[in-house]
């Protein structure tokens, strides 16, 4: 049996923003319907969460996490906690940070400094904290990698969500960042990178994803791979159907 051949594959609905918010619930069937074991959140729409927990558990969804930017943890952090406990989210994922972090290995520091605090009352909650990177965070800058500065610096009870797509575009091979921050990725983005084609799916693209993924699951203890695909080519519908379908044709 494979490695992968029991881990969830959830879609982080972003993939789908051309359809939201008008069609939420539309595009949660649809998700369901592909044949995705789960979703991760960008956003709830104003939809109550009695409603969404509800819908999603109708559809028969789990939920892999919530992608939630740190502003609402700054200015609406009880609110944002209340709320993903009533939708049965357990990971709350900042997904990037803006240039007052970006542009000094300071800034970092008091970002570091920042999750580990949020983390904590988190985890008083029952709740588990997480990044996403994109690929900025391995531009070196002031001497250092800032993606490694963060989370040598965080908890390990910080979720290092890696965006292998990303970490590959900016040539650092997933693997090596598992092998060094083992036991951290409970959740990953499986996101297409090719140096010539944009708009590639998995599958079509440049990484190994037959080698990397079971060292996701085995070293990262990856429990969800999460398709994240942003740079489309006709159907957004259509091609995270065809990343899914390699995924699954990789479980087998």
């Amino acid at each position: 049996m494979s490695a992968i051949s029991k881990t969830k594959v959830a879609l982080q609905l972003w993939s789908l923003n051309k359809y939201e918010p008008e069609n939420f619930p539309a595009v949660l069937k649809k998700v369901a319907e592909l044949g995705y074991d789960g979703v991760e959140f960008a956003g709830f729409h104003n939809m109550p969460a009695a409603a969404l927990k509800k819908m999603v558990a109708d559809l028969g969804l789990g939920i892999a996490g919530s992608h939630t930017g740190i502003q609402l943890l700054r200015e609406k952090f009880d609110e944002t906690v209340e709320y993903n406990l009533a939708i049965g989210n357990q990971r709350i994922v900042v997904p990037g940070v803006g240039d007052d972090v970006r542009s000094s290995m300071a800034g970092w520091q008091k970002f570091a400094d920042e999750m580990k605090g949020y983390s904590a009352k988190l985890k008083a909650k029952g709740l588990v904290l997480g990044y996403h990177n994109h690929d900025f965070e391995f531009v070196e800058l002031e001497g250092k990698i800032p993606f490694y500065h963060l989370f040598s610096a965080l908890p390990a009870e910080v979720l290092m969500q890696v965006d292998m797509g990303w970490s590959f575009r900016a040539g650092h091979d997933a693997r090596d960042i598992f092998k060094k921050y083992p036991g951290r990725s409970q959740t990953v983005h499986v996101k297409a990178f090719s140096q010539t084609v944009d708009t590639a799916c998995l599958g079509e693209d440049d990484v190994p994803w037959a080698e990397v993924l079971p060292v996701a699951v085995t070293t990262g203890k990856a429990e969800w791979f999460i398709v994240e695909h942003e740079r489309h080519a006709g159907d957004p519908v259509a091609n995270v159907k065809t990343c899914l379908d390699f995924l699954r044709k990789l479980q087998k």
